[in-house]
């Protein structure tokens, strides 16, 4: 029983250590997502206000 108890807490573990990187990714992914979007709207107007509108109605 003592063994079943210990593997469900590794897996648990495992899977915990796994979120956390990938919530780190995805933040890195978003931020190079938002950095492209800006370089984009430099060079498409209707990107730029697009974007202008999305930022005012947060």
């Amino acid at each position: 029983m003592e063994e079943i108890l210990l593997l469900m807490v590794l897996m648990i573990a495992i899977l915990v250590c796994e979120l956390i990187k990938t919530q780190k990714e995805n933040k890195i992914l978003y931020n190079n997502y938002q950095t492209a979007l800006k370089i984009l709207s430099e060079y498409d107007p209707k990107l730029k206000e697009y974007l202008e509108g999305q930022n005012d109605t947060k």
